[in-house]
């Protein structure tokens, strides 16, 4: 049981629409973990306080979850003092003190539009969306504000932020990923024999009547090949299949797995090398994400020499520089400079891009559909 670090009374958890806080009944403080305050009050502030935490020498109050020390910090623009668990990720507030941060600006009121017609409807929705706050392309935050994030990010992977949570469990996603993992890990112990017989062989496109053009979809060439395409399934395609449904999101996966494979086949017909990996359907995957959900955003570390830092990106910025790094990708492959086929990639997104297109016209009113039934639950 969580104790209050003012009074030590037993907290009381408590629901609220962006998750659960513990709140003590005697004094009224309270224990909020990050991410719900990432939520709930002004980006800025939070990232702040958090990066303020690993620069505090002064211990607080004991923390109710670990019952270690906490690390106080001074906001002097509330004139409080606030303590932070970096072990737990939790912050403790006194009374009134919560009260006085800086909240995210409130939605408008949810008005009823059921008299609209469907015209009106549309319009209202694209003014909604053009309505929303911009955030730049690239925002410096310096510090991720969990340690897990900062793991993944100096492996070179991009974590998803902002982004809401799937209105269904993503069961077709986690199938595929099992899948994977389950043929990939059984061929390693004879790695060579297995890919030279399910492999794409651009020379030898059509045997066993075409069957290893979906074949090499499911076989990786080690571990690390294997976790990375496994990552970028489970990361961006929960939304997709939540948006597209499950018949939708295989169809596009392996229809994008048949064209990456095409077109790396006309790079080099004859070649006898053979083409394994899920990385052309993930390539669909990733580019009906980013096109989809243009209000995600992405943590990644950048480090050059003695420049460190963790950067918040827009996704569809990031998209702009995986393009971009496919096409120079191309040009290597054609030099003979790499084995990844880049020319997969591009066909695998494009048929993201038709899918995307072609299942947008009621894009806008789902999105804003879940985003009202979002704000209707919050208020922490």
């Amino acid at each position: 049981m969580f104790r209050c670090s003012n009074c030590h009374e037993n907290l009381v958890k408590t629901k609220g629409a962006n998750g659960l806080y513990w709140k003590c009944p005697s004094c009224k403080g309270r224990a909020v973990s990050l991410s719900i305050l990432r939520r709930v009050l002004d980006k800025k502030y939070v990232n702040q306080m958090w990066q303020s935490a690993f620069k505090a020498k002064n211990l607080g109050q004991d923390c109710p979850i670990c019952r270690k020390a906490m690390y106080e910090i001074y906001k002097p623009d509330q004139d409080v003092y606030l303590d932070i668990c970096k072990r737990c990720q939790f912050v403790w507030f006194d009374p009134n003190e919560y009260e006085v941060a800086p909240k995210v600006e409130k939605a408008p009121e949810k008005k009823d539009h059921k008299a609209l017609s469907n015209e009106a409807t549309q319009m209202l929705a694209i003014a909604k969306v053009k309505l929303k706050p911009h955030k730049p392309a690239i925002v410096d935050d310096q510090l991720p504000d969990a340690w897990w994030k900062g793991v993944l990010g100096i492996f070179g992977l991009p974590v998803e932020e902002d982004m809401e949570k799937p209105s269904r469990p993503a069961i077709t996603t986690w199938l595929l990923s099992a899948a994977i993992f389950l043929v990939s890990v059984l061929s390693f112990s004879h790695l060579m024999d297995v890919v030279m017989a399910y492999g794409l062989i651009p020379a030898q496109a059509m045997r066993g009547g075409g069957i290893t053009f979906l074949t090499c979809f499911f076989l990786h060439g080690g571990i690390i090949h294997l976790l990375g395409n496994l990552y970028f399934l489970l990361v961006f395609g929960d939304n997709v299949e939540d948006y597209l449904g499950a018949p939708k999101f295989l169809l596009m996966t392996f229809v994008a797995t048949f064209l990456g494979c095409l077109m790396h086949i006309a790079l080099d017909p004859s070649s006898t090398r053979p083409l394994i990996g899920a990385s052309g359907g993930i390539s669909a995957i990733i580019v009906f994400y980013a096109l989809q959900f243009p209000h995600a955003r992405l943590g990644v570390f950048v480090w050059i020499f003695t420049y460190i830092r963790w950067l918040n990106v827009s996704v569809r910025f990031a998209l702009g520089v995986w393009i971009v790094i496919q096409v120079i990708g191309v040009f290597e492959q054609v030099a003979g400079f790499t084995n990844v086929s880049a020319m997969g990639h591009l066909g695998g997104a494009i048929v993201g891009f038709i899918f995307w297109w072609f299942f947008k016209e009621d894009r806008q009113q789902k999105s804003l559909r879940r985003l009202d039934e979002i704000r209707s639950q919050r208020n922490v």
